[in-house]
């Protein structure tokens, strides 16, 4: 029998600033998509504090380590709720006496435990007075899936889910926080996901905010490895439910890395040393 697994794609806003309401708020969504039979939920970028309202000067004050009072709340909910979460969050830490913040999310299992925290690597403009770039990728096995982690902007950059396919990565998740007004993120929402999981072969869930009071775009969405929508949202409200089935990835006829030449790829390396 094929091995499917339900993923729960959350779409709604989140109060500016107030950790203790949208923790709450997390925790409710975790609870009913579980009922919904959910074994995951993944929540947008920066769902803690919300993004587009956080500067500089709001959004330190409210950034917690990884094994901070958000992650242990959620962790308690996590397992109470028998669900796995991923949720974006400002991060802190301090490394040899300088403080660091990040663009994070964390990937806590059905019990409880964190699986991966993941700083995001490519920041957009706005963050970049905030937060310092993440240097890693994420890949982490999950439910007998193989799970890649991004956030927002990496995945505008194809190299960054060619490197986790190649890892293996079966299911990339994308937090996002991505707004109407801009072409781009329009383009992102509705073709670009869709060729980053066709041409990679791979599902891959883009979690954005509702509409709500701000300019989010919404359109959250699955796709499968053919680049097919699996559900998508429009701008308000909703959980969405959507299911990963690995056998999809073995039904799939032509695929792209058996084709790839990669010493012909070398110069994309020197190019950008040289440039930088």
């Amino acid at each position: 029998m094929a091995q499917t697994t339900v993923v729960a794609l959350f779409q709604g806003s989140a109060k500016e600033g107030d950790v203790e309401a949208n923790l709450s708020k997390m925790i409710t969504w975790m609870q009913e998509a579980s009922k919904r039979g959910a074994e995951l939920i993944i929540f947008p970028e920066l769902f803690l504090t919300d993004y587009l309202s956080m500067t500089d000067v709001k959004v330190k004050p409210l950034a917690q380590q990884k094994d901070g009072p958000a992650f242990k709340r959620l962790s308690a909910a996590a397992k109470d709720s028998n669900i796995a979460v991923i949720y974006g969050y400002p991060e802190v830490e301090v490394v040899s006496g300088e403080t660091c913040y990040y663009n994070s999310a964390q990937f806590i299992d059905s019990e409880g435990n964190s699986l991966v925290n993941y700083r995001k690597t490519h920041l957009w403009f706005t963050d970049r007075a905030m937060f310092t770039p993440g240097s890693e990728s994420s890949l982490v096995e999950w439910n007998g899936i193989k799970v890649g982690l991004l956030i927002c902007f990496d995945v505008e950059f194809p190299e960054v889910v060619r490197i986790l396919t190649l890892k293996g990565a079966q299911l990339i998740l994308v937090p996002t926080a991505t707004t109407a007004d801009d072409y781009d993120s329009r383009f992102i929402a509705s073709c670009g996901v869709r060729v980053r999981a066709q041409e990679n072969r791979v599902f891959l869930a883009y979690v954005n905010y509702s509409e709500g009071n701000s300019n989010y775009l919404g359109h959250s969405s699955l796709c499968d490895p053919k680049g097919n929508v699996v559900v998508q949202a429009g701008a308000e409200e909703t959980l969405l439910l959507g299911s990963v089935c690995l056998d999809e990835l073995q039904q799939v006829s032509f695929r792209y890395l058996p084709e790839r030449r990669p010493r012909l790829y070398e110069d994309l390396v020197a190019v950008a040393d040289k440039s930088s």
